[in-house]
């Protein structure tokens, strides 16, 4: 099934949403550019961060991630791809001096 420019438009309010709503790539489109994409997405909590150089390797929505304690409350996030033969940079969590 093909959907014009937005196929959240028209979603019923008073009831659960047909099952295709649920598995459709449009949809699932649609809802990543237009909710998901433009808001702050929870991929961790602080307490995986205790020490400064802690990380641990993520994923936001379908973006790999690496989320790590930079310094004392800088915590910053990276795409966890190498831009030069597109793998993952790291794995599970650990402890790094840089990336």
């Amino acid at each position: 099934m093909k959907y014009k420019a937005n196929p959240l438009r028209g979603l019923p309010t008073n009831r659960p949403p047909s099952g295709h709503w649920y598995y459709t790539d449009d949809v699932w489109r649609a809802e990543h550019s237009k909710i998901f994409a433009s808001a702050w997405s929870c991929v961790g909590t602080a307490e995986k961060l205790k020490n400064v150089g802690d990380f641990f390797a993520t994923s936001a929505i379908d973006t790999p991630a690496i989320v790590t304690l930079a310094g004392r409350d800088a915590v910053k996030a990276f795409a966890n791809i190498c831009v030069h033969r597109g793998a993952r940079l790291v794995t599970g969590c650990g402890t790094t001096e840089s990336f």
